[in-house]
């Protein structure tokens, strides 16, 4: 799967779940603004079945590389963050 297919596929999951913001994008949209992800963020356990490296899979197949790892010790908070390796207007994954 491609970087556009992993976003129109989260993208489409997402509306499914909050029909909302699909009417704010087309809100912005008819204003005549653009709406694009700069980033996207996903919390996730530290279970082998979900965790980190899990998620992060698709990414990595589709172009994206590890670029930083973050450790918020007083929330206890353990997160990557990843770009990808060509499309610098590819959105930044973290994943905590």
């Amino acid at each position: 799967m491609n970087t556009t297919e992993i976003f129109d596929k989260l993208w489409n999951e997402y509306i499914e779940r909050t029909p909302s913001a699909e009417r704010i994008q087309e809100l912005f949209t008819s204003k005549g603004n653009e709406v694009f992800n700069d980033h996207v963020a996903f919390r996730t356990f530290d279970d082998e079945r979900v965790n980190i490296e899990v998620l992060a899979t698709p990414f990595l197949e589709a172009g994206y590389e590890e670029c930083g790892d973050y450790h918020f010790e007083k929330k206890k908070l353990y997160a990557k963050h990843y770009e990808h390796k060509t499309d610098k207007n590819a959105p930044r994954v973290f994943i905590s």
